[in-house]
């Protein structure tokens, strides 16, 4: 459970380090990726066009954490700019592996990148343990942790694939299970914490991770409820506003409940309640490393999670002015909630 001092603080504001937002010309993030699409030519040449693709989709604004995660866990821990360069190069490829499994799995890939993509996730997976192999060797204490985490995210992905046995999204299970579908990156953090010799500070950032996962992808799932219930995919948000199974069955009836949640209910105002409180959850673990660059990224997820929620109720709040103006003759808005959601990144 989320502690009360946790769930009662104020993060400081962010102060946009320059981090906090994406920097194409950041030399560390240029080396990475040179060496990406150089590490495939040499271990899948055919895969090189595939690879440069998909390194393009990763090189934006709303996959910084995933990037700048080893970078600000690195300078609070001392490591040197080597040794965080090569955590990023590693955590670039584990988040390579596991969008190509996500888009195999969700059905997002094109056709004809189905017979590209496996033999691409295997590219990438191999040189995914190289660059652990070369910091880590047979060290059990990093690969113990690798395989649980790994673990945690085969799970949590059955569990989204299948959309059966899901807990209610805002219970302490069904936000750990949310959690687990970004396990994979406490694979970068453990490493960090053992290259610097600080293992004992492995639970705290563990907790952060988690914490920081849950909220992220809560509302990256409100931002997407309307696209994900279209294509059949399970979703947080929706599950959130209906009980009912998120299939083609019962589509049009879970799109209503949701509208219902926002306009006749409270906008969803527990749902955010929930995202913030993992958010503050977060950033309790992470002072206690401390880690002030993951403290300013949450500082600025929560400001936009407090503009997304306002977002929210005021366009629900125009929507049903619009309405009242249409039985009463007065002049419509035209606002619209499902339209208001695209103004913030989302993460």
């Amino acid at each position: 459970m989320v502690s009360e001092v946790a769930v009662n603080q104020q993060l400081t504001p962010a102060h946009h380090a320059p981090e906090l937002l994406w920097q194409p010309d950041d030399p560390d993030v240029q080396r990475v990726q040179v060496a990406f699409v150089e590490n495939i030519r040499r271990v899948a040449p055919a895969m090189t066009d595939a690879g440069r693709d998909l390194l393009a989709r990763l090189s934006r604004p709303n996959w910084t954490m995933e990037w700048y995660l080893p970078r600000w866990l690195g300078d609070a821990l001392g490591l040197p700019e080597e040794a965080q360069r090569n955590l990023m190069q590693s955590n670039i490829f584990g988040l390579a592996y596991v969008r190509v499994q996500d888009d195999l799995t969700d059905g997002d890939a094109e056709e004809q990148s189905t017979a590209v993509l496996p033999a691409l996730a295997a590219a990438l997976y191999l040189l995914w343990m190289d660059e652990y192999r070369s910091s880590f060797g047979s060290q059990a204490d990093f690969w113990d942790r690798f395989d649980a985490y790994m673990g945690q995210w085969i799970a949590a992905t059955l569990a989204s694939s299948t959309g059966t046995d899901q807990p209610h999204p805002l219970s302490v299970g069904g936000r750990q299970t949310l959690a687990q579908r970004g396990a994979p990156l406490k694979i970068c953090c453990a490493g960090a914490c053992l290259l610097a010799k600080r293992a004992r500070l492995i639970p705290q950032v563990e907790a952060a991770v988690d914490h920081l996962l849950a909220g992220a992808v809560l509302l990256d799932h409100m931002h997407d409820w309307n696209s994900d219930l279209a294509s059949g995919r399970y979703n947080a948000f929706v599950a959130y506003a209906s009980e009912l199974p998120q299939d083609t069955a019962h589509q049009d009836a879970n799109r209503k409940r949701v509208r219902e949640a926002i306009y006749i209910r409270d906008a969803a105002r527990p749902y955010f309640a929930a995202i913030r409180e993992e958010i503050r959850a977060a950033d309790w673990a992470a002072q206690s490393i401390p880690c002030p660059g993951l403290s300013a990224f949450l500082a600025w997820l929560d400001e936009e999670t407090r503009r997304a929620s306002e977002n929210l109720a005021r366009n629900a709040q125009a929507q049903i002015e619009t309405v009242m103006g249409l039985l009463f003759g007065e002049s419509p808005t035209g606002a619209t909630v499902e339209g208001s959601y695209a103004d913030g990144q989302h993460y």
